[in-house]
């Protein structure tokens, strides 16, 4: 069992899942590809007598931080597509954490922004197909409430 997030989940759980892109979770080695290329910090529980959310079970289960990295494609890089996506719940669970195959030839792999790397987006690192990863995501999130930063856009990317 994962230790919940130290501060209010709205605030806290995006950023959290930024941070997290370590190793894969040992317990479940599939889920966690997107994560190879980040390191893992500390988390902030200096503020948690602050948080006026509520921690209802409810909420732990209805609850879902998503994050979603691009990389840049075209001449100059700049137009970008899904390369990555991630989601975890109120608990700081991963739920999905897959690399996104990109049918266009990649320019900008934006590494120092998203992390990724060449090498994690190739056949034999185990990304999945843009539509799997769209089926995937919308069934996990249909009839969850959706906490995260640009959300506008990550939608578009899907």
């Amino acid at each position: 069992m994962s230790t919940p997030l130290s501060s209010c989940p709205t605030i806290k759980a995006n950023a959290s899942l930024r941070r997290s892109c370590g190793s894969p979770p040992a317990k479940n080695a599939a889920i966690g590809r997107c994560r190879a290329n980040r390191r893992q910090q500390p988390r902030d529980s200096s503020s948690s007598s602050s948080c006026s959310c509520s921690s209802s079970s409810t909420a732990s289960t209805e609850q879902l931080s998503m994050v979603v990295n691009m990389v840049g494609i075209r001449l100059n890089g700049l137009t970008s597509r899904l390369a990555c996506m991630s989601i975890i719940n109120w608990h700081s669970e991963v739920m999905y954490d897959m690399h996104v195959q990109v049918a266009e030839t990649v320019m900008d792999h934006r590494t120092h922004v998203s992390g990724i790397s060449p090498e994690d987006l190739l056949e034999s690192s185990g990304v999945v197909s843009f539509d799997d990863a769209h089926g995937d995501v919308m069934d996990l999130i249909r009839g969850k409430v959706l906490i995260g930063h640009g959300l506008r856009g990550d939608f578009a990317a899907l």
